[in-house]
Order: structure tokens, then sequence, then C-alpha cells
């Protein structure tokens, strides 16, 4: 209200919006830090991260393109456009952003662990494992440990899978993220459970992420047809 041409003020109003789940106040605020500055890099990256929470992942592509058109060395917006691009199961250009990321900071761990989805995704089981391995060696994150652990507890090939090792690792990951463990987490170690073949654990586990309030309909349904898999004795597959 004092200063209404002040960026920055905009800009962290919405970061504290979105924090807050309010996703199209906080695209209003940086749709207006943005108009008020538009050179700054970062606030495109930050709105293009808020479109990517709201799932509409072309709107996040654009904003990362020209943050990184206005700053072209900076690996994290790499980074996050290479997850859009995964989450828009566009592999190979995730691999791509992943590796440019990693040309500006060769030790940036949520590239390497992200990098070996995409890579598992392509079917390329021996390099997913080889990054896994390597982003665990850089530093223990608990993401990483939950992504690998869905890797060996649902991987299509055998060769691939440890259900015993699922566990742990999925365990581990709740462990070490503590109360910021979404429901992801707990999928993650509900599809462990199912692959050493323990179905009442997994569906315990099942429940507690269908009952998660953050949850969103799309994602719900896809994890009630895991929770029908596994009441059938059934594991999941990622195919």
């Amino acid at each position: 209200r004092l200063d209404p041409k002040n960026a920055d003020t905009y800009g962290d109003r919405g970061y504290v919006l979105m924090l807050k789940k309010e996703y199209d106040k906080a695209i209003d605020d940086y749709t207006e830090a943005i108009r008020l500055d538009p050179k700054d890099a970062s606030t495109y990256s930050y709105r293009g991260y808020v479109w990517r929470l709201k799932k509409e992942y072309d709107k996040s592509i654009i904003d990362y393109n020209e943050s990184i058109r206005l700053d072209p060395k900076n690996a994290t917006v790499y980074y996050y456009r290479g997850e859009v691009w995964h989450l828009m199961k566009k592999y190979d250009k995730a691999i791509t952003d992943f590796d440019e990321a990693l040309k500006l900071d060769a030790k940036s761990v949520y590239a390497i662990g992200v990098k070996a989805m995409s890579l598992a995704k392509l079917k390329k089981y021996d390099a997913a494992v080889e990054h896994f391995e390597k982003a665990l060696r850089l530093e223990q994150k608990d993401e990483v440990y939950n992504d690998y652990a869905f890797f060996r507890a649902t991987c299509p090939d055998a060769k691939y899978r440890d259900g015993k090792k699922a566990v742990e690792m999925a365990k581990l990951a709740i462990e070490k993220a503590g109360k910021d463990a979404g429901w992801e987490y707990s999928a993650t170690l509900a599809a462990a459970y199912a692959e050493v073949g323990d179905f009442e654990l997994a569906v315990t586990e099942q429940r507690k992420v269908l009952d998660d309030k953050q949850i969103d309909a799309t994602d719900k349904k896809v994890q009630e047809a895991r929770l029908a898999l596994y009441r059938a004795k059934k594991p999941y597959r990622d195919e």
C-alpha cells in the first residue's frame, strides 16, 4: 500500500501465498512483479514453479524458458525445468536439462537423482542405478532415498527389483524427511511392502496416502488404483 511499485515485495508476497497453497493469488503477485521488473530472472522461475504446482506444465516451461534466457548460468532453473519435462513424460528433454544443470553444478544431488528417474523411464536401468548411487554418495537426501526405493520396488525388470532394500530405503526416507514426508513417501513404502509380499502392510500404508488432505483428485485416482492392486495381493509395476 505504501510502495505499490516495489516488485520485490510482490515477489515476496507471492512466495508466502505459494507456501499457503493459494496458487492463483501467488501467480497474480508474481505477474505484477514481472510487470514492474520484467528482467528479473528469478521471478519467472518462481512463477514457473507455481504453474508446476498447479500442473499447468506448458505455462511452467514458458516461464522457465524466459528465466534461462535472462540468466543462462543458473543450474537450479535447468534442474526445475528438467523436472517439469519429466512430469510431462518428455524424458529425453528432461535428461538434457539435468545434464546442463550438472555442467554448471557437478554436485547437484537433485539433478543426478531425478536424472536417474528419467533414465529408468527410458528403461536405461543400469544407468539409473549408477546415478541413484552417485547421488547418495554425494549426499543422503530423503528425496533420493524415496525415489530409489520406488525404483527398487516397482521396476518392470525383475533383475533390478529388491523389495527388502526398497523397504529399508523407504523407511529411511520417511525418517529423514520427518514432518515434511508427504503422501508420496507413504506410497513408496506401500509399494515396497507389496514387493516383499506383505500386502496387509501395503494396504495400511496406502490408506495413509488416500487419507492425506494434500493429495489432489488426479493423484488420488492413481493411488486408489494401487490400493486395489494391493488388496488383490498384486504388486505395482511402474510400466
